[in-house]
């Protein structure tokens, strides 16, 4: 049975509300990583670890380090495919077509017109005595091995953006995440008996990773009083990776919405659930739950996560705003009672 737009599975990741079908956004912008510093440093030690690599001196005679040394000397190529590589990390990375895409990019590029005469003339006019067939060689080495440094770099960069972010959030507040976590564990676990038989197996064996048996000594543990203040043995304790994970949300909703300024157009959930699939941290943090399940819906269980967080935080936020419409936060001391009783009251206490 097909589902709305004619698709047999329809995730909000395919239908932004904010920008073209053909349009992605950039993850590391989510983040204000600076790519160009990324990449650079990505290119120097591609080179760096080319120019040293001894497998190349294997099979005979081989051009690869002494290119890479030439590169080192009159450092020019990392400028000439910043523009290539910038767009072709431009995509969010959020589900799998998007990754798809990032390697079919990464082939063109191998196979352009530009690196077969441009680079390669550029190479030439440098002062590089080497042929063209070593020369074009030596750039799909490059070109091969670079991606995996820059998302070394993306992540790195990530990590200590998100780490500096945390600080931000209370510990009051991550108890009350570590409990959250929890719960959308439990309430999903609830929400896939509704499932198919086929479908229902597979999102328990994937929730069955969101979830950790023992409390365990990790640095997590100390955000557990609330859960355990709570439990009578029937709460879900969260494997750690995954209250990083709703941590993560929590920081990313705090980047969209200024809950000191709060009107209908910050509370708009489709922005926000697009802005937290796009989050590098938290894409990073389900593929280290589950990235070995790659038969499994990674971007359905990620948006229903993402629902489930929405709507316990609204309630929140809601409570919080409905509190200060009746003014219960301000509210001032009742009147007095002129009755007898009161009077007798006072007269007794002076």
């Amino acid at each position: 049975m097909l589902k709305q737009h004619q698709k047999s599975k329809t995730n909000a990741s395919d239908h932004r509300t904010d920008r073209k079908a053909s349009d992605h956004s950039f993850s590391s912008a989510e983040s204000s990583v600076d790519f160009e510093k990324i990449f650079f440093e990505a290119s120097t030690c591609t080179l760096e670890k080319m120019s040293k690599d001894p497998m190349y001196k294997l099979f005979g005679d081989c051009r690869l380090d002494l290119l890479a040394k030439f590169c080192m000397e009159e450092d020019f190529l990392g400028a000439f495919f910043l523009d290539q590589f910038t767009e072709i990390f431009s995509l969010s990375l959020s589900d799998t077509s998007d990754r798809e895409l990032l390697f079919s990019r990464i082939h063109e590029l191998r196979l352009s017109s530009c690196l077969q005469s441009d680079c390669v003339t550029l190479f030439q006019e440098k002062g590089c005595q080497e042929n063209r067939e070593d020369i074009n060689n030596f750039l799909q080495e490059y070109i091969l091995d670079i991606p995996s440094q820059i998302l070394g770099g993306m992540l790195r960069e990530n990590k200590k953006i998100s780490e500096e972010l945390s600080y931000q959030v209370s510990t009051n507040d991550q108890r009350i995440l570590f409990y959250i976590a929890g719960f959308i564990v439990a309430n999903l676990k609830k929400k896939c008996y509704r499932l198919a038989k086929d479908n229902q197996v597979e999102r328990l064996d994937l929730l069955k990773r969101l979830t950790s048996k023992t409390s365990g000594t990790s640095f997590v543990a100390k955000y557990d009083q609330w859960l355990t203040k709570n439990s009578r043995g029937g709460l879900v304790r969260p494997a750690d990776n995954f209250y990083l994970l709703v941590r993560e949300l929590e920081i990313s909703i705090r980047k969209v919405v200024d809950f000191n300024n709060i009107n209908s157009e910050s509370l708009t959930s489709s922005k926000m659930k697009e802005h937290m699939m796009d989050s590098f941290m938290v894409n990073y943090y389900l593929k280290e739950l589950c990235g070995d399940c790659v038969n499994s819906d990674l971007s359905g269980l990620l948006e229903d996560i993402i629902k489930v967080f929405l709507t316990v935080r609204g309630f929140a936020v809601a409570r919080v705003l409905r509190n200060k419409l009746s003014g219960k936060q301000n509210k001032q001391p009742a009147k007095q009672s002129n009755s007898l009783r009161q009077v007798l009251k006072t007269t007794s206490k002076n």
